[in-house]
Formats: C-alpha cells, sequence, structure tokens
C-alpha cells in the first residue's frame, strides 16, 4: 500500500521530534510520577540537547552577545538561572543528573574533540606546542599571583587570603571534581584554623568568577581575532610550534562506515581505561590523548581511517558542546552563589588575574613565535580549569581545537597541587 504524496512529502525533523519527548517528560512531572532509570537517562539527553541547540541558536543570533560568541555562556548560565527561580520540574533535574552526574558523557563528548583537534597537528606538532605553552603558563601564572596578590592588598584581602581562597581555586578550581578535590585538601591541612568550617563556600566564589569572567575575556579576543585573521576559527594551528599543521574541518559530511571506527576507538579507549581500574582518577581525555597520539607516531592508523574518525569526532563534538554545557549548568553550577559571587573585591581580583594571564600570555607566546590569541586563550582557559569550564572558554572564541593543549596543561596544574597539598601535609 502506497502513502499518498501528501504524507510523504512531509519531513519531521530532530528538533520536533526532541520538543514532543520533552513534553511527555513535562507531562509526567505535572502527573507527579517518576520515571525509572533508563527512561531517565534517555529523557535528560533529550532534554539537553533540545535546550542546547536552542539556546545556541539564540546566543548565535543575538547581535552583541552572537559577535562576543556569547552561545556557550547563554548555555551555561540561563539553565542554572531557570532552576533556581523553580522553572525546571523536578522529574527534569533528576533526569539531566542521571546524565551529567556519571561524567561519561562528559569524557567521551571531550574524548572525540581531543581526537578530532590531535589529528591536524604532525607527529611531532603536540609535544612542541606543550612544552612551548608550559613556559607560557610558568610566566603567566606567576605574573598573574603578583599583580593578583597587589590588587587585592589594595582591595583591603591580605596575602595570605588572596593566595589561597581566590587565586589558586582561580586557576586550579573549576566546577566539579577540582574544587572538591582542593577543598578536602586545605581541610586536612586545616586552613582556616577550625575543622568544623566548610572549606568549599570560601573557594566557590573565585571558581564560579573565574568561569565567567574567562568566558568573557575568550569571547572578546575570538572576536578581535575573528576581525584580524578572518580563516583562524576551528584551526589548530599554533604557531611556529606547530608550522607543518593541517586543516581538518571539525564539521563534515560522515560516511556511514565512520560508525564502526568511533565504535571500535571508543571500545579501545574505554578498554584501556578499564585496565586502569586500580587509578580510578585517572582522566579519559587525558587517556584519549594518549592513545590518539601513540597511534599517529606508530603509524598503525592509516591517513584515511584517521581522516574518517577525526571527521566523525569532530561532528559528534561540536553539536554536543552546549549541550554539556547546559547540563554543567543545571547540575553544578549554583546560580544564587554565582549572584553572591559578585562582589567588589572578588570580581576586581579575579578579572585582574584573568587579564594579566591573557595578556602575558599573548606578550610571552608572540616572543615564542606562537600564534599570540591562540597563547592567549590556551592561559585564559586556565583561569577556569575545569574541563568544561575550558571547553565554555574556548567555544566563546571559536576556538575548539586548542583543547587537547588546555586539558593537558589543567591536568598537569590537578597534579602539581595534589604533589603540594601532599608536601605541604608532609611538613605541617
Amino acid at each position: 500500500m502506497k502513502l499518498p504524496s501528501v504524507l510523504t512529502a512531509r519531513r519531521v525533523g530532530a528538533v520536533v521530534v526532541g520538543l514532543v519527548l520533552a513534553a511527555l517528560v513535562w507531562q509526567v512531572a505535572q502527573a507527579g510520577g517518576r520515571m525509572p532509570a533508563p527512561l531517565s537517562i534517555v529523557f535528560g539527553l533529550v532534554l539537553i540537547i533540545v535546550l542546547g541547540g536552542g539556546l545556541r541558536y539564540v546566543g548565535e543570533k543575538t547581535p552583541v552577545l552572537g559577535a562576543l560568541g556569547g552561545a556557550p555562556l547563554l548555555s551555561l548560565l540561563l539553565p542554572s538561572a531557570l532552576v533556581a527561580y523553580g522553572v525546571f520540574p523536578l522529574v527534569a533535574i533528576d533526569a539531566i543528573a542521571a546524565v551529567m552526574q556519571s561524567s561519561l558523557l562528559v569524557h567521551a563528548y571531550l574524548s572525540c574533540l581531543a581526537v578530532a583537534c590531535l589529528y591536524g597537528l604532525p607527529r611531532n606538532g603536540f609535544p612542541r606546542g606543550f612544552l612551548a605553552l608550559l613556559l607560557v603558563l610558568a610566566v603567566a601564572t606567576a605574573a598573574a599571583f603578583l599583580v593578583g596578590i597587589g590588587v587585592g592588598l589594595w582591595l583591603g584581602f591580605p596575602p595570605y587570603y588572596t593566595t589561597f581562597f581566590i587565586l589558586i581555586p582561580l586557576m586550579s578550581g573549576g566546577l566539579a571534581d577540582g574544587l572538591h578535590f582542593l577543598s578536602r585538601g586545605y581541610a586536612e591541612l586545616g586552613l582556616l584554623g577550625d575543622a568544623t568550617v566548610e572549606v568549599l563556600p570560601i573557594l566557590l566564589p573565585a571558581a564560579l568568577n573565574g568561569t565567567v569572567l574567562s568566558a568573557l575575556v575568550a569571547g572578546v579576543l575570538g572576536a578581535f581575532a575573528r576581525r584580524a585573521m578572518p580563516a583562524a576559527d576551528d584551526a589548530v594551528e599554533l604557531g611556529a610550534a606547530c608550522v607543518a599543521c593541517r586543516r581538518v574541518p571539525l564539521v563534515g559530511e560522515i560516511a556511514r562506515r565512520d560508525w564502526l571506527c568511533l565504535i571500535l576507538s571508543a571500545c579501545v579507549v574505554c578498554g584501556l581505561w578499564a585496565m586502569l581500574g586500580f587509578y580510578p582518577d585517572f582522566p579519559v581525555p587525558i587517556l584519549a590523548i594518549f592513545v590518539m597520539l601513540a597511534l599517529r607516531s606508530s603509524g598503525v592508523l592509516s591517513p584515511a581511517s584517521g581522516e574518517r574518525l577525526a571527521r566523525f569526532c569532530g561532528a559528534v563534538a561540536v553539536r554536543l558542546t552546549c549541550p554539556v554545557l547546559v547540563g554543567t549548568g543545571i547540575i553544578h553550577l549554583s546560580w544564587p552563589d554565582l549572584l553572591k559571587a559578585l562582589s567588589l573585591g572578588y570580581v576586581g581580583v579575579c578579572v585582574t588575574a584573568v587579564a594579566v594571564m591573557a595578556v602575558v600570555g599573548a606578550l610571552v607566546g608572540w616572543a615564542l613565535k606562537l600564534d599570540p590569541v591562540a597563547s592567549a586563550l590556551v592561559m585564559t582557559a586556565q583561569c577556569g580549569p575545569g574541563d568544561v569550564s575550558a571547553v565554555a572558554t574556548l567555544s566563546a572564541a571559536r576556538r575548539l581545537a586548542l583543547i587537547p593543549y588546555v586539558i593537558t596543561l589543567s591536568q598537569l596544574g590537578v597534579v602539581l597541587v595534589a604533589a603540594g597539598v601532599a608536601v605541604a601535609r608532609h611538613l605541617l
């Protein structure tokens, strides 16, 4: 039986299907029911994808906001505000929490993005660029601490408080695991002098300010770079350290066989992660970077397979950027805490530190013959050093291809903070 041409000519897009499923979730919420765990995960994924796509469209089409790359910031902040004002039903928040709390979606997203970006580099491009940026990071961090402590003194903060409760959380906190780890270390060291005092609320304002301010600064840098260098969007070139870079489009036509390539690669990464079970805190994106570098250096991955894998992973990552930020804003970002953090003293010190990181990063990068804008963006992303904060920063500047450098430098910062806490605990 052949359907009428009036029916076959109609096409239903994915957005319409997502809206219908979101409406079903709303009806379940109004009825007061609770969904089983598998269905809750599916609905949570649908919700963040629909919201992320809608907020990305609004952010890109709004005149001033779109020019400054405000879609990631809108995806991060607006859902958090809607949750605070009671717009989201509890069943929707529970569904999104089921997706985000395990961090599997975030790890898969970051791994896909890292694989797609690393393919555009030559075999020795990433190590050389990483070592150059490590030197830039050391100089920029030292300058940010010195200037930040001076501004803190001018605003009435003692150097001890500015260092341990504003600048260090700003540089090594993030929105999730990093900040909780830092608060546990501070509690063990007894930096507040009273073991009963909660450390996390004291560290949270600096981390929230750093996340928002780094995205704003990155948006301005990205707008400047697009005006000065129109072809620089989503490029992997970093400068003389990576002179032989090839541009790989992060979005393109995806062949059907690329699904198999991605699934096999994901199985390899997940299998290695399972083998490293005795290191449960080992970050999956770093593992994906190591695997990709090993495949590139050994020559096991053919150029055709590598390009298909990079194209697929890039398409997945770019389309998941705003949904991941929506989920992070709903689960990890507290709107009331963010409003409380907007005090003159905290904002003044944080703005100064972020600006110094960007300016010194650009100057030192230029001296090392790196791209000044890319170097400044990598340094700015360290001021919101959670991986999702870095995604918001680089996405605002439309330079997601720099994410492998940011992830590696951020994890190195976490290791240095852990080592510092361990040494201080031993000495005290």
